[in-house]
């Protein structure tokens, strides 16, 4: 499925998704429209950044166009299309059609469809489609009917496969095999009109050990990454240097500028039954990268045996964006680098089904890394520190890892 996304000019940005809205033209004809009623098909998820402003009076608009307050929602579709939005443009397609609040004019309401088609809109090349099939305010073509319902067709829109399927029955092979031709260089050139994302190619956590901004975290959190950036949860990306893996133990060190916020590491190994807190990162259901704690016990499961000694087992899974989360103990020192998703079959030979069980690499595995470099790092706890200063130190001390990919650049064909 195909997804176009345009971007307005503005400095704060904020991305709307756009629902069903009413018949553009009349379906006497036997092609399908979308409903206001409740029944309406399935509708790909168009997606334009918007600013704040711009998101709230479109918001406002459809609203007002829903209660059928016409001439208010006229008056912000029309400022908001000619500032570019697709939905906008759309409806001013569909009060120029519908005549609500504007005289009945086919022509222009292709005018406003072809503009917000242009930019990938599948609800406007659909009626677009209708408009050249019926041959109102535009000739009438179903060569051009056919290639603006495939366009829709391409990014989901369930009435265009329809319309699509009814208008192919009027043309030959030929016909359509050049019309579907015709589609696909307009799908390639709206592709080249988005801005690319530039978006990691994975993320993972990792814990400040020195004040000189040395970070601890598994070695897959870093590996072939064409750069590699750190950020708390509140704070920009930042660059970060790697200096050091340990392939054998799946360890890395990097380093970043900035970081004033450590925690030392722990000195005798922890205990069975003691309980830890592994602090990482996860995705919440707006797909940010939120900080998550998850609380644990250290445990020795009898249905594993000749276990992996670098790795120490705990009673909780955790989720993949944990890897290189640091396990700490009750007093807020680094135990552990946490494994998420490892199979207990290959770090330990199994004489029964196990339990719920989670692994980390051991403290002592761990700073190996920092001990063949010379890296400097505190043992044992930092004073005494109160409860909720303990924690404190281990949100801000725990940081995103972002492995990136540099961003292709367009073939000159594209631009």
């Amino acid at each position: 499925m195909y997804s176009f996304t345009a971007v307005a000019l503005t400095q704060c940005q904020h991305t709307f998704r756009y629902g069903g809205v009413m018949m553009a033209i009349g379906s006497r004809i036997g092609l399908f429209v979308a409903l206001w009623l409740g029944l309406a098909a399935p509708l790909a998820a168009f997606e334009q950044v918007l600013d704040d402003v711009q998101a709230e009076q479109l918001a406002e608009a459809v609203n007002l166009h829903r209660l059928g307050d016409y001439t208010p929602s006229l008056e912000l579709f029309h400022e908001l299309a000619e500032e570019g939005v697709a939905e906008a443009q759309f409806y001013m397609g569909v009060m120029h059609a519908e005549g609500q609040d504007l005289p009945h004019d086919y022509t222009r309401a292709a005018d406003w469809y072809t503009l917000a088609a242009h930019q990938g809109h599948p609800q406007a090349q659909n009626y677009l489609g209708l408009l050249y099939y019926e041959g109102k305010g535009v000739t009438k073509s179903f060569r051009e009917a056919f290639i603006y319902f495939e366009l829709a067709a391409a990014d989901g829109y369930v009435d265009a496969q329809n319309n699509r399927l009814i208008v192919a029955r009027k043309m030959n092979s030929a016909q359509i095999t050049e019309a579907q031709k015709a589609a696909a260089v307009l799908i390639n050139e709206y592709r080249s009109k988005v801005p690319k994302v530039d978006l990691p190619r994975r993320t993972a956590s990792g814990v400040v050990i020195n004040r000189n901004g040395t970070i601890l975290t598994h070695a897959e959190a870093v590996t072939n990454c064409a750069k590699v950036s750190v950020r708390a949860e509140d704070m920009a990306p930042r660059p970060a240097q790697i200096l050091a893996i340990d392939d054998f133990n799946n360890v890395a060190a990097l380093r970043a500028d900035g970081l004033d916020q450590s925690v030392p590491l722990r000195g005798p190994e922890l205990g069975v039954g003691e309980a830890v807190v592994i602090q990482g990162f996860g995705i919440n259901a707006d797909k940010e990268m939120v900080a998550r704690s998850v609380e644990a016990l250290v445990t020795d499961d009898p249905a594993l045996y000749r276990v992996d000694t670098r790795f120490m087992q705990l009673d909780s899974l955790v989720a993949p964006t944990f890897l290189g989360a640091p396990v700490f103990d009750s007093e807020g020192q680094l135990a552990g680098i946490m494994v998420p998703g490892l199979e207990p079959d290959t770090v330990a030979s199994l004489r029964d089904a196990p339990g719920r069980v989670g692994f980390a690499i051991r403290r002592e595995v761990a700073s190996l890394l920092l001990d063949l470099n010379s890296y400097a790092y505190d043992v044992g706890p930092v004073g005494s520190a109160s409860t909720d200063d303990v924690s404190l130190r281990m949100s801000l001390a725990t940081l995103i890892i972002e492995c990136w990919q540099e961003v292709e650049e367009p073939s000159p064909e594209q631009e």
